[in-house]
């Protein structure tokens, strides 16, 4: 697979897991608060901190950080972070970390369980029925509902468009300087090559995992519901 093939697939692996968390928030609805609060805490709480983090690096004022609200259940704001730009190039740094670091916390946590798929179902479940690669489970599952920029992240960043340009002029006139002191400092494009590769390889595993999860998640939300509305038939 070439580079743009893989990039592409990357692109797609992403899409599809946008389509499944709409999904799944849609079916969460019907689930009770404590099981939606559990499921959701630990995601909604790295993904605020992820702005926060990125924030802090580029030297942007926080004003204020709700890392969970309770009752955001209701208004579909279950956390966020306000800020006071001083800098509209690194809006869209800010607005994409989850992307980036819910994904690198992600892949620690499933590189921790190290679940090898190939053992039977019962060597697989008792290989996890453990409590600490449990709880790493449940944090990989929170985490990767949690990983996408929502919607009011997508909308600042398209607000300060403007910014968003000019940050991709500047890692785009950085990629040329990279790569010029790479051919300086005999870096090879095939060493370069490997590099981002390899890089975007892992990428893809953890996005894999996450689909693989949120598709089990969603099928079983989609099943509650199914019994509750069978239940509520009844005579």
């Amino acid at each position: 697979m070439t580079m743009k093939e893989q990039v592409l697939f990357l692109l797609m692996l992403i899409f599809l897991d946008w389509v499944l968390v709409c999904l799944v928030e849609r079916l969460s609805r019907r689930v009770p608060g404590v099981v939606f609060h559990l499921l959701y805490g630990p995601g909604v709480i790295c993904h605020e901190l992820s702005h926060f983090l990125m924030a802090f690096i580029f030297g942007q004022k926080v004003e204020r950080v709700f890392l969970y609200r309770f009752e955001g259940r209701r208004d579909g704001i279950t956390g966020y972070t306000n800020l006071r730009l001083r800098n509209s190039c690194v809006v869209i740094f800010i607005s994409l970390s989850p992307l980036i670091i819910c994904p690198l916390a992600g892949y620690f946590l499933w590189k921790y369980l190290g679940i090898n798929f190939d053992l039977p179902v019962m060597a697989l479940v008792h290989e996890i029925c453990i409590w600490d690669k449990m709880l790493f489970l449940y944090l990989f599952v929170s985490i990767c509902l949690s990983w996408l920029p929502s919607a009011t992240d997508v909308e600042v960043a398209i607000k300060h468009w403007y910014g968003v340009l000019m940050a991709g002029i500047v890692v785009g006139f950085l990629g040329v300087v990279f790569i010029k002191m790479s051919e300086w400092y005999g870096f090879s494009y095939e060493e370069l090559y490997g590099v981002v590769f390899f890089l975007i390889k892992k990428i893809e595993e953890v996005f894999k995992a996450g689909i693989a999860i949120k598709f089990f998640v969603a099928l079983l939300f989609l099943i509650v519901r199914c019994v509750g509305a069978g239940r509520q038939n009844l005579p």
